[in-house]
């Protein structure tokens, strides 16, 4: 079984415009991860491997719901960075129960929004739409190879299978988002003020300034 797990094909993506092969890291740990406490002597444990599958599960119906809502959620860039925000932490955590390792990279993008007094900064690897879509394609891809390894069901999540693999306008869900996305140094990150804060005000302000540099270059 480890055997195949190592043999499930790297996907070749990109984040911040950087090619990344993705790909299981570590198919011992990952058999672990699934069969905890198995061994030669005692066989292969399963009293973990509903926990884990469900685990896996859960994350990506999160995902499946926050796709739902951003959908729905027409113009609001503010719940849409908060919904991808989501998202992206789920991918996250499913890639680390997978051993599947993302690079991090020296610059990310980051898109902020302001709106009655809440500032909200959001720093990702995704410097377009299509790399998440990419991203989360492969990775629906690597888990049902796994679960049809380990002999477990898997139930084809619909919204997360139609989103990730079409490219016509009306799949595109967070065009508000990543419209507004600029180059940044910092590290991926989210954030949130309230009742007019100041913590974000410079991080606005430089955001904002950049951002509409680059909207009238564009304009031109």
């Amino acid at each position: 079984m480890i055997e195949a797990l190592g043999k499930i094909a790297a996907k070749d993506i990109a984040l911040s415009n950087c090619p990344v092969e993705y790909k299981i890291g570590d198919p011992y740990q990952l058999y672990d991860n699934f069969f905890t406490h198995s061994s030669y002597e005692n066989g292969i444990n399963t009293s973990f491997l509903v926990k884990a599958t469900s685990s896996i599960e859960r994350e990506i119906n999160k995902i499946e719901g926050f796709l739902i809502k951003s959908r729905d959620n027409e113009d609001n860039k503010t719940e849409k960075i908060y919904s991808l925000r989501e998202i992206s932490d789920s991918i996250k955590t499913i890639e680390n129960d997978l051993t599947i390792a993302v690079p991090k990279f020296k610059t990310n993008n980051l898109v902020m929004d302001r709106v009655d007094g809440v500032t909200v900064l959001h720093v990702m690897d995704y410097r377009d739409e299509p790399e998440l879509k990419e991203r989360l394609r492969s990775l629906v891809y690597i888990t049902k190879k796994i679960f049809q390894i380990i002999n477990t069901p898997y139930l084809e999540p619909d919204t997360v299978c139609f989103y990730s693999n079409l490219s016509t306008p009306n799949y595109y869900f967070f065009n508000e988002v990543f419209d507004d996305v600029v180059l940044t140094k910092m590290s991926i990150r989210h954030g949130i003020t309230v009742n007019g804060a100041s913590k974000y005000d410079k991080h606005y302000q430089e955001y904002s300034s950049t951002l509409a540099k680059r909207k009238a270059a564009n304009a031109v």
